[in-house]
């Protein structure tokens, strides 16, 4: 069970950080992740149409334990910042 930080730790800050960090990592995990997972095919496709402009960019493959390894070099997150970027 996760030990959740009160309003007066939370307030308190530099004493319970450890309390806090847990707590965001949680917020995050549920609220952020939970929908990265349901939409994952569809930000592959996405991604992969977008590299699509680039030559010789290869498409990532889309399985959760590879896309790190698709992007480790910054390449193709540079690629889709040049695209989208300002």
């Amino acid at each position: 069970m996760i030990d959740i930080p009160t309003a007066d730790e939370i307030f308190e800050g530099d004493k319970y950080t450890d309390k806090i960090w847990i707590l965001l990592r949680t917020i995050f995990d549920v609220f952020a992740m939970h929908d990265v997972g349901l939409l994952l095919q569809k930000i592959v496709k996405w991604i992969n149409k977008s590299l699509s402009y680039f030559p010789g960019r290869e498409q990532i493959s889309g399985d959760p334990d590879e896309i790190y390894q698709d992007f480790k070099t910054g390449v193709n997150l540079a690629c889709i910042l040049y695209l989208y970027g300002p």
